[in-house]
């Protein structure tokens, strides 16, 4: 019993509200953004699943799918733009459809010797709107209360960066979350090191599925999905 327990992956049970219905056998009309919110303080139940219980809207855990992806986000720490910690673990949670283009395109890019580095990943609303009070630019900062959000918190979105295979990050011309012209992917007054590095993720992204940021070269999401935003915290208390 215990090894078929531990074979399961932990995953988030949060999904869309559509899905909800279905198990109650209702056709209710999904959440509005406010109730959405207003449900935040209430912790979703945590389920245990097999592969095949996942759906395109599941938010897994990405390192339960593949080891072999680094992750480090910078907001799990006070080193980021809002001198905050905003997540209290370093836990990269997203939609399972996205997670499998992800691991598409860190197998390319494995090919060449190098991987994908996680800086960001799902984000809940509550953080976005912590964001938005340190800096209110719609540039770099999606507004929490313009409707739509930003694709991180429908758990969509991802920043990455390339390393090396022992860990050493590529250089990419500007650190994370660097609020300037130079961050834009248009941006090419770089030597020719920096410009193939970015070409490479850019390119290898676009491959596996996933459009860039018009003013953040580490920022993608994936094309044809659209997910309902969440608010869930991430499961930090789950190792």
């Amino acid at each position: 019993m215990k090894q078929l327990v531990l074979s399961f992956f932990l995953i988030f049970a949060f999904a869309c509200s559509n899905n909800s219905n279905k198990m109650n056998g209702t056709n209710s009309k999904p959440d509005s953004l406010n109730q959405i919110i207003e449900k935040e303080n209430k912790l979703p139940e945590i389920e245990m699943y097999t592969e095949m219980n996942f759906t395109d809207d599941s938010l897994v855990e990405l390192i339960r799918l593949d080891s072999s992806f680094l992750v480090n986000l910078p907001y799990a720490s006070d080193s980021n733009f809002t001198k905050t910690k905003l997540y209290p673990c370093n836990k990269c949670v997203i939609r399972y459809k996205v997670a499998l283009a992800l691991i598409k395109a860190n197998n390319l890019l494995k090919e060449k010797g190098v991987k994908l580095k996680m800086l960001d990943c799902y984000r809940p609303l509550s953080v976005q709107r912590k964001m938005w009070e340190v800096y209110p630019n719609a540039v770099y900062v999606a507004d929490p209360n313009s409707g739509q959000a930003s694709m991180h918190n429908r758990g969509v979105a991802v920043d990455v960066t390339l390393v090396d295979m022992s860990g050493n990050e590529l250089d990419m011309g500007t650190p994370f979350d660097y609020f300037g012209k130079e961050a834009w992917p248009t941006y090419r007054n770089f030597s020719a090191e920096i410009l193939a590095n970015r070409d490479l993720l850019s390119n290898t992204m676009d491959m596996a599925g996933f459009r860039h940021s018009n003013s953040e070269w580490w920022h993608f999401s994936l094309r044809g999905v659209f997910f309902p935003i969440e608010d869930t915290p991430l499961p930090c208390e789950n190792k």
